[in-house]
């Protein structure tokens, strides 16, 4: 082993691991104060990259990845909190992505999809983009409720979500695009006025049409449940067309 460590014998830095035999480089990891925090790479004996993963205050998070002994990436599957929660990415020998999956926190899978030999990606009857939960909880005495979206990212398909605010008229008043970059999104939904609700929008490039096809649920908020109650909402999803800018 070799790396810093603090006045307690606690490392701190990055910290190499070695054959004891050929002195081969096995792993390296970064620490602070003891605890992994940063990226953590293992080696085959040949010296090529066998995984990559990211910690953080000791947890995995965020995208693993797992080589061949050739250095071809087989596989990238995502962590939170040392979970495998969201995407999984499956890998040919081409390099090309052959399937995709994805999971949710109670491990069932939300969505799957693969690619055929024209290149193409398919997937089982019509699946639905658009996996959300409204959670209640309290804050100080006062109930408040949250929103759990899931944020899909199948290979092959340019796409985003939105978070808007709607009108009665089913008018969409502001939205602001979700940051992707995790595989679930949470959000405090303050109370609204004037019969506005909040809406999940989910943009969908459409090559052949050359726009946006666009995917909109409300979401609604029940009152009448406790705070210890989770509740999902299975509302109806609105579809229409949306020329892309």
């Amino acid at each position: 082993m070799e790396g810093l460590a603090t006045k307690d014998s606690l490392f701190n830095g990055r910290v190499n691991c070695y054959d004891s035999i050929d002195n081969t480089l096995l792993w390296y990891s970064n620490y602070r104060y003891g605890i992994r925090n940063g990226v953590t790479v293992q080696y085959y004996k040949n010296g090529v990259i066998s995984d990559s993963m990211f910690y953080q205050n000791g947890n995995t998070n965020g995208f693993a990845y797992k080589f061949d002994s050739s250095g071809k990436l087989l596989y990238k599957v995502f962590y939170v909190n040392n979970r495998l929660v969201g995407h999984t990415y499956d890998y040919d020998s081409t390099g090309e992505v052959s399937d995709y999956t994805f999971t949710d926190f109670d491990d069932d899978i939300l969505f799957y999809s693969w690619r055929e030999k024209d290149g193409s990606f398919y997937t089982y009857n019509s699946p639905s983009y658009i996996d959300s939960k409204i959670y209640q909880y309290s804050d100080n005495g006062i109930k408040k409720y949250g929103l759990l979206l899931y944020l899909l990212s199948p290979p092959g398909m340019k796409s985003h979500y939105e978070l808007a605010i709607r009108n009665q008229q089913n008018q969409i008043l502001s939205s602001a695009v979700i940051d992707s970059s995790n595989c679930f999104y949470e959000q405090p939904l303050d109370s609204l006025s004037n019969g506005n609700q909040y809406a999940i929008v989910f943009h969908e490039y459409n090559t052949y049409k050359k726009r946006d096809d666009v995917y909109i649920r409300g979401i609604e908020i029940d009152s009448t449940k406790s705070p210890e109650i989770d509740t999902m909402y299975s509302g109806k999803i609105l579809r229409v067309a949306y020329i892309h800018k």
